[in-house]
């Protein structure tokens, strides 16, 4: 992708802080329908895997969604905020890495999957 005659604009702190409270809202629906999922699935003894990876994709969703809240939140605070104290307030390693392009992110063997997050239905 060229770069040149690419312009940076700049985010109004008005319109990032309403994105992030729309964030925040979508995460707390998806958290609303993860907590009834589980109370339905709670007396399941197994899950399927693709079941069970569906599952994980919800939570991944959620703080997915939670995380780019904070983010944008940070990004509505203050245009000279350090990038460190963004970071502090992310949960997840994936949305920590779009902030630090020197990052690599290693998949751990004891994770589902690289893309879920910390799996906290039940």
């Amino acid at each position: 992708m060229k770069q040149e005659n690419q312009k940076i604009i700049g985010v109004p702190a008005d319109i990032a802080s309403r994105i992030s409270e729309y964030l925040k809202e979508i995460s707390e629906i998806t958290a609303t329908i993860e907590v009834k999922l589980g109370d339905k699935l709670g007396s399941v003894q197994d899950f399927d895997n693709e079941l069970l990876k569906t599952l994980q994709s919800l939570d991944f969703v959620r703080q997915a969604t939670a995380d780019s809240s904070r983010l944008m939140a940070g990004f509505s605070l203050s245009p000279i905020e350090s990038m460190d104290s963004i970071v502090d307030r992310l949960h997840l390693e994936k949305t920590i890495s779009m902030l630090k392009l020197d990052t690599e992110i290693e998949a751990d063997s004891d994770n589902v999957s690289s893309e879920s997050g910390e799996f906290h239905m039940f």
